[in-house]
């Protein structure tokens, strides 16, 4: 089973953008042992952030915002994901 992860929007633009360490988590997502889980806020920061600080537009943009419908798993936030804290007292959810 693949590792599921939810990526800031500063790690799904500098992964577009960029190399490094950022790129190789997109190339695990894409070679299918990530499993990138998003949300509609992530989503809207990521274009709004590749649009006005990158420059990116047209072809370019849609793009990248295809890749990204592509390969990760778009869940609503306020009902999908549940709060869990590495410091809490509870077990792993799963």
């Amino acid at each position: 089973m693949a590792l599921r992860a939810v990526f800031d929007a500063n790690v799904l633009i500098s992964g577009l953008v960029f190399e490094g360490v950022p790129g190789r988590c997109l190339d695990a997502v894409e070679a299918g042992s990530v499993h990138c889980v998003t949300c509609a806020a992530i989503l809207c920061d990521v274009a709004e952030k590749l649009e006005h600080r990158f420059g990116h537009s047209g072809p370019e943009l849609g793009d990248e915002l295809a890749w990204l419908a592509r390969h990760a798993q778009r869940l609503d936030a306020k009902r999908d994901f549940r709060l869990w804290s590495a410091d809490s007292d509870q077990s792993d959810p799963d």
